[in-house]
């Protein structure tokens, strides 16, 4: 695109767009969902999976792991049973990851972004209940049936 750019001034901008948005359909296409609520997570058609690598390093990082722990502690001292704590690491953790939206940008932007934020900060919730080794599957599937309900899911 930009040897296109540089060599036609962008002639050929809208078909060589298609031709990335293609491929990059096609590379993150989800024929398995990995975790227990992708298919509620990235429900889009065709099923795609865009953020698991790149939320999978962050998790890798460890750079969230205290917060998660006393997110995850503060939450279970709640007697409401909500995740309100452990909802605020995964959208700090998004955050990092991605866009999100702002108050110069037009309602339909605004909603791609914020749609696409609430992905990753599932990806990431999913993700790190995999990696907590504290938790048996029901307590995980618990937790993350609570912070979808906080995410409006």
């Amino acid at each position: 695109m930009l040897l296109d750019k540089l060599d036609s001034g962008g002639a050929n901008a809208a078909t060589l767009l298609a031709a990335l948005r293609e491929s990059a359909a096609r590379l993150h296409a989800r024929r398995f969902n990995p975790y227990n609520a992708c298919h509620l997570v990235c429900n889009q058609e065709p099923p795609l999976c865009r953020y698991r690598s790149v939320t999978a390093d962050l998790v890798r990082s460890g750079r969230y792991d205290a917060a998660w722990l006393d997110a995850d502690d503060a939450d279970l001292k709640d007697d409401d049973g909500r995740r309100r704590e452990t909802w605020e690491v995964c959208q700090d953790a998004a955050y990092e990851l991605i866009e999100f939206p702002d108050d110069e940008q037009d309602e339909e932007a605004k909603e791609k972004l914020d749609a696409a934020a609430r992905r990753v900060a599932l990806c990431f919730q999913q993700q790190m209940l995999a990696n907590d080794r504290r938790k048996v599957p029901r307590t995980s599937r618990r937790v993350l049936a609570r912070v979808l309900r906080e995410a409006g899911l």
